[in-house]
């Protein structure tokens, strides 16, 4: 792993970067469309209850479910023998199944599951991927 102390600087702020971009398209589409798909990404209510967990608390553990997928897609790249391409394929996988598994975990009637949902949270995941893809490889720069 990078010695380089601006490395972390970077891995923070893409990270928080890529936290509110999917945060900010989820709002978007929902104000669009009529959609739920921002309240879903932070939603914890299976967890914590909603009514006394204060926004900030949502999108923090969003942040670091972010930290998380970031870190671990960094070391994928940076391992010998690892293939980024099927790590992207993995999280790709994760972020489809996860949209119905969020839906079932979820406490709130508001929540159900609709396919042009679906497809629209996939959307918004695999540019999400897209980005960190990008983050990932431009890190290299600090090797």
């Amino acid at each position: 792993m990078p010695r380089d102390k601006r490395f972390y600087l970077y891995y923070v702020l893409w990270g928080i970067a890529l936290t509110l971009m999917l945060y900010v398209i989820f709002v978007i589409v929902d104000h669009l469309f009529h959609m739920h798909l921002a309240g879903l990404l932070l939603n914890l209510d299976f967890l914590m209850d909603p009514a006394h967990t204060p926004f900030v608390v949502e999108l923090c553990c969003h942040l670091c479910i972010t930290f998380v997928i970031l870190a671990a897609s960094l070391w994928v790249d940076r391992r010998r023998g690892w293939n980024f391409q099927l790590w992207l394929g993995i999280l790709a996988v994760f972020f489809i199944v996860l949209y119905p598994l969020m839906i079932g975990l979820s406490q709130r009637a508001i929540f159900q599951y609709q396919f042009g949902e679906h497809v629209l949270w996939v959307i918004g995941h695999f540019i999400f991927l897209g980005l960190m893809a990008g983050v990932v490889k431009h890190s290299r720069r600090f090797d």
